[in-house]
């Protein structure tokens, strides 16, 4: 059987992909569901609009790149 964790994970990075080529107003269901491989009800029954599927997309990407925003817990500066 497959791992539902492994699909949603899937699903969540087509739709990163998705939205960050051609940003939220220009992404339809039918795109999302289609990137996404899954039917309009599978999409709202997981993720339940449009919106909600932005917001996970938009947090995992960030979860995924935020190491390279943290300030480092030194000052740099301070180790010259």
């Amino acid at each position: 059987m497959a791992d539902p964790g492994a699909s949603i994970a899937s699903a969540i990075e087509a739709a990163i992909l998705l939205f960050s080529k051609r940003g939220f107003a220009s992404v339809k269901i039918a795109d999302l569901t289609a990137a996404m491989a899954i039917r309009p009800a599978s999409l709202y029954a997981a993720f339940g609009s449009k919106a909600e599927r932005y917001r996970r997309a938009r947090a995992r990407h960030f979860e995924r790149e935020e190491p390279l925003w943290q300030v480092p817990a030194q000052d740099p500066f301070e180790l010259f």
